[in-house]
């Protein structure tokens, strides 16, 4: 993590144990998520950068993006979102692939009032 306005180095954050593909970080900058090629989702809290969460998840993972709300979490890997619950890394909804293609991995978001996910498709579709 870089301090912005001097540009110094202020903090790495070690658990992944390989590359990591996405991060988000919460809107009220308490806490980071990061998503990885070894399957794993983690909850980084900032300021001492320990381990809040570690999300196990069956595929690689490509994005991920916190509700604004700070309690849910969206994330992408293979194909397939999972709607976790950041207060207990329970997954609460697993979407997968169909008939409709393929979820594309930079294309999801959640709606300003949390209630809906917009993603988009490998075949040009926008779903809700």
């Amino acid at each position: 993590m870089f301090e912005t306005q001097s540009g110094t180095f202020i903090k790495k954050f070690i658990g992944h144990l390989l590359r990591v593909n996405s991060l988000s970080v919460s809107n009220d900058g308490q806490f980071i998520v990061s998503g990885a090629d070894d399957l794993s989702i983690i909850q980084w809290d900032i300021k001492s950068g320990s381990v809040i969460n570690i999300m196990n998840a069956v595929t690689a993972i490509d994005k991920v993006v916190i509700s604004d709300d700070n309690t849910d979490l969206l994330s992408i890997g293979s194909g397939t979102i999972h709607l976790w619950d950041l207060k207990t890394g329970r997954n609460k909804f697993q979407f997968n692939e169909n008939k409709d293609g393929n979820v594309t991995k930079n294309t999801a978001v959640f709606s300003n009032c949390g209630h809906f996910v917009v993603l988009t498709t490998d075949n040009n579709l926008i779903k809700v």
